[in-house]
């Protein structure tokens, strides 16, 4: 698909690594820590450890950010502080953590008229204001939850990643009324997990990719740039 008359241009960002030159996860979580009770930084190793069971198996993703944003935030939390810590973390990050080349290829699709998009794991209140920062049109995020207004913080759903990733924006696309035939999608993302909605994308761009995972985009005709290497 090359764009052609009435085709309506999208191009879909990730943003660990991708928009942004590193994770957001861990450093909110410790940004978080020293903003709000500095004696909870001393449970950042705990939390080390809590990442090394996930890794071997032991929880899902959502299971882990849960557990992160409870050993953290505690217990019970605002919505409108868990809100503004999200903010004042957007603001510490942006544009620090900007990948140069992504805000280049980002500022060259806006100026083409693309519609921007965000499409990224990473909690709702950590991705919104930065993708406002960043000036994307909308943003799709791993949605959050609270009882009556206060934490714990939960995820509202799936965690948006992989499968679900696709899923979401799939959605997003219904919800804007856009038929998928008649849309030019490009997307960007630093990880195979994305192989969903890469496939899916017809400019599917894989971002800074090992040596491994560049043998995955040549099999599957997806594209790959440098952008923070």
């Amino acid at each position: 698909m090359n764009g052609g008359p009435g085709m309506h241009r999208i191009a879909v960002y990730d943003l660990d690594k991708t928009l942004l030159r590193h994770a957001t996860f861990t450093p909110f979580l410790a940004f978080a820590a020293w903003k709000r009770s500095r004696w909870r930084v001393l449970l950042l190793p705990i939390w080390i450890a809590v990442m090394l069971a996930y890794k071997l198996g032991a929880m899902s993703r959502g299971r882990l950010k849960e557990l992160g944003l409870r050993m953290i935030l505690g217990k019970r939390v605002d919505g409108a502080v868990v809100e503004e810590l999200g903010e004042r973390f957007g603001q510490a990050v942006w544009p620090n953590w900007l990948s140069h080349e992504a805000g280049v290829a980002l500022e060259v699709e806006r100026a083409e008229g693309w519609t921007l998009v965000l499409a990224t794991a990473a909690m709702d209140f950590v991705a919104g204001p930065i993708a406002r920062k960043a000036g994307t049109t909308d943003v799709i995020a791993t949605r959050h939850r609270l009882t009556d207004g206060v934490g714990p913080v939960r995820i509202e759903g799936r965690n948006c990643y992989a499968a679900e990733k696709l899923a979401r924006f799939e959605s997003w696309l219904d919800d804007a009324e856009l038929d998928r035939a008649n849309c030019e999608i490009r997307f960007y993302s630093d990880s195979i997990s994305d192989a969903p909605l890469l496939d899916f994308a017809d400019d599917a761009v894989l971002v800074d990719p090992s040596v491994s995972a560049r043998r995955v985009a040549a099999v599957r005709g997806w594209r790959t740039v440098n952008f923070n290497s």
